[in-house]
């Protein structure tokens, strides 16, 4: 789906052994912020002497059939061969999560990796077109830029939900919305991809 191809993720390349941090199980951990996957570079590296790591993008998508997030029979040409992975939820973005929908501070809901929008908006495309859109964010502080910066979003309430349901109702067709959904890459990761491609441009 190219919807989630977009959306760039993180998992943990451990240099020396050419491998990518992952569970006791073998599941690869794949962070949905840029920010997650450095926090735990430095803890490996508090924890570690001397440990060679950076992060690795990796598009959702090569990781959501993976994660459980899609159905064999909507993934092509599916590497069997490929480890599970574990798509790692901000715990930031968890709180926040759980504040907008009054859940006690030690609940575990809404379960899952959320999202945050403000419902439809006028959306601005690269051909100078206009069309409506409903744009959804991995993290809080994005969805309110967004919310300052347009005027038709500046007195919606900021919601949150789940990936999984967000990609179920992709699948489905989102029959239950009145835009197309949009799911927006984090500005930092937007950034670091941006900048990545530069360095490699000039060397």
């Amino acid at each position: 789906m190219r919807e989630l191809n977009s959306v760039p993720c993180f998992a943990i390349l451990l240099e020396e052994e050419d491998k990518l941090y992952g569970t006791d199980d073998g599941a690869t951990l794949v962070y949905t912020t840029l920010s997650d996957a450095q926090r735990v570079l430095a803890q490996l590296a508090d924890t570690y002497d001397g440990v060679k790591a950076r992060a690795q993008p990796v598009s959702l998508g090569a990781v959501a059939r993976r994660a459980g997030l899609l159905p064999d029979d909507v993934v092509a040409e599916a590497d069997e061969s490929a480890a599970p992975a574990t798509l790692v939820a901000s715990p930031t973005e968890l709180r926040n999560a759980r504040q907008l929908c009054g859940a006690p501070r030690d609940a575990r809901k809404p379960p899952g990796v959320p999202v945050f929008h403000v419902g439809a908006v006028r959306w601005r495309l690269p051909s100078g077109d206009e069309e409506e859109l409903w744009p959804l964010f991995f993290r809080h502080d994005d969805v309110l830029e967004l919310r300052e910066k347009t005027p038709d979003a500046a007195d919606a309430d900021v919601q949150a939900s789940t990936l999984d349901a967000v990609v179920a109702g992709l699948l489905g067709g989102a029959p239950d919305v009145a835009a197309r959904p949009l799911l927006c890459a984090p500005l930092e990761s937007v950034e670091f991809m941006r900048a990545a491609a530069n360095s490699e441009e000039a060397s």
